[in-house]
Formats: structure tokens, sequence, C-alpha cells
């Protein structure tokens, strides 16, 4: 089950691609995660060893299989992150519900190789997490997400 449904943002038509695929499709997946990943990738449009740890890693992030193989759930995820990033953002906090909600845990789940679930509920771990991040960013650490949180995330840092 896709944790983001086709809305807006992104697409239908996916090709699947694995490692040892090449072309124009792997170089736009390599854009894709380098959004998420701060440029860790060679857009070469080969799918490399490189290309696959950070597909492995970034479906990790994204509570799906972690298999390596971009199908339908990976592509959904790619294409809400490049939909939402370097937008305005609503203020999310403890009780929220939602695809931003989404969003942001798919970001904690990046910095932190953490095992928050990308249900769309703002629990308890999510708070716990947010406060965690703000803290280490030297923001105030109180859990709410709001524009400079936002910013913050959206500004990978961290390895693949």
């Amino acid at each position: 089950m896709a944790i983001f449904q086709e809305s807006a943002g992104t697409r239908a038509g996916y090709s699947n691609l694995k490692k040892g695929d090449i072309g124009v499709e792997v170089e736009t997946l390599q854009k894709s995660l380098n959004l998420f990943f701060g440029g860790y990738l060679d857009i070469d449009g080969q799918f490399g060893s490189r290309t696959e740890e950070a597909v492995n890693n970034f479906q990790s992030a994204c509570k799906i299989t972690a298999d390596g193989i971009v199908g339908q759930e990976t592509w959904l995820c790619l294409d809400q992150i490049k939909y939402h990033i370097g937008k305005s953002h609503p203020t999310q906090r403890g009780g929220d519900r939602g695809d931003y909600v989404k969003y942001l845990q798919v970001w904690l789940n990046g910095y932190y190789s953490s095992q928050l679930a990308v249900d769309g509920y703002f629990g308890s771990q999510t708070e716990s997490l947010t406060k965690e991040f703000q803290q280490h960013r030297s923001m105030k650490a109180d859990g709410i997400v709001g524009e400079q949180t936002w910013s913050q995330l959206e500004q990978p840092n961290y390895d693949v």
C-alpha cells in the first residue's frame, strides 16, 4: 500500500528501475534522490551501486520495502518530495493528520534512520523526534513544525 496516494505532484506511467538500468529515467531518478540527499549522486544515467544504496535508504525513510527497485511506491514518495520541497507548508503539531505529516515523517526518518511510522499522524513519536531535530539545529524545541523547522528539514546534510 502506497504511503501517498496519487494527487497533485504525482504522475502515472512509472517505469520500474533497478541496478544495471541506464538512460534518461535513471537520470530523473538520480536528480529526485539528490533533492532528498543533498547532491550525493552523480547524474550519469547509470543505476549503479551508489544509486541502489540511495534508493534503499530513501525507501527505508518512506517506510516502503527497501529492495533497491524503483516501483510505483518509490516514485510516488519521490514525487511528493519534489512537489513539496521549497514550498510554504502549514504548521504541524501534535494531533495533526495528513500528507504534510507524512512528508515530515519521511524527512525525520531520513535524518535519523528512525523507525518512525509514515502514517500521517503527528503522535508522540513524531513530536519527540521533531523536538530532537529542533534541538540539534539550535531551534526552540517545542515539537511544532513551523516555517523555520520546515526550512531546516529541507536542508539535507546527512550521509546516505
